[in-house]
Order: structure tokens, then C-alpha cells, then sequence
């Protein structure tokens, strides 16, 4: 009896080769850590938070608080590793603040 060789993989491995091969692994890790960002801040920041937006590998956000602003401005390194960190990958090297 002859048996063929298995080709079994994870699931995890499929879902990471099918990112890979559509070329939109990193389009996923930016909205993941877009999606996570309430949950790092916490509530209040995000509350004032209007706009979240990636691109190349900035994260550019628009708060409308003048003292939630600074504040974020003092913690962008702290921020930018939460953020990373939550995402599961570095998906971001800077942060800028309008």
C-alpha cells in the first residue's frame, strides 16, 4: 500500500501564506493596531481622538484637546511601543500629533 505524504498546515500558516501572497500582510497588521488603539489609550484619549490614519509606517492622529495633545506628545515613544506591541508586529516608527 502506497500512502501519500501530508500537506497538513496550521491554519495560522495558510492565513499568514494567503496575506504574503495577496501582498496585504501589512495593510492587515495597520488596521489591527488601528483597531487596538482605543483599548491601549484607554477611553478618554480616544474619545478625543477624530482621526487615525498609516502611512508609511507613521501613524498620524488628529486630537481635537489641546491637553490630551500635549500629553500624548510627552508619551510618543511609550505610545508607539504600546501600539506595536498590541499589534503584534512593528508596524509603526512615528507618531505625529495635528
Amino acid at each position: 500500500m502506497v500512502y501519500r505524504e501530508s500537506n497538513e498546515q496550521s491554519l495560522k500558516e495558510v492565513i499568514e501564506q494567503l496575506l504574503k501572497a495577496y501582498r496585504i500582510e501589512g495593510k492587515v497588521h495597520e488596521h489591527m493596531l488601528i483597531s487596538k488603539y482605543p483599548e491601549v489609550v484607554g477611553p478618554m484619549i480616544s474619545r478625543y481622538t477624530e482621526h487615525l490614519r498609516i502611512r508609511n509606517r507613521t501613524l498620524f492622529l488628529t486630537i481635537n484637546s489641546s491637553v490630551v495633545k500635549n500629553e500624548l506628545s510627552y508619551a510618543r515613544e511609550k505610545l508607539t511601543k504600546s501600539l506595536n506591541d498590541a499589534a503584534g508586529k512593528d508596524v509603526i516608527d512615528k507618531i505625529v500629533i495635528k
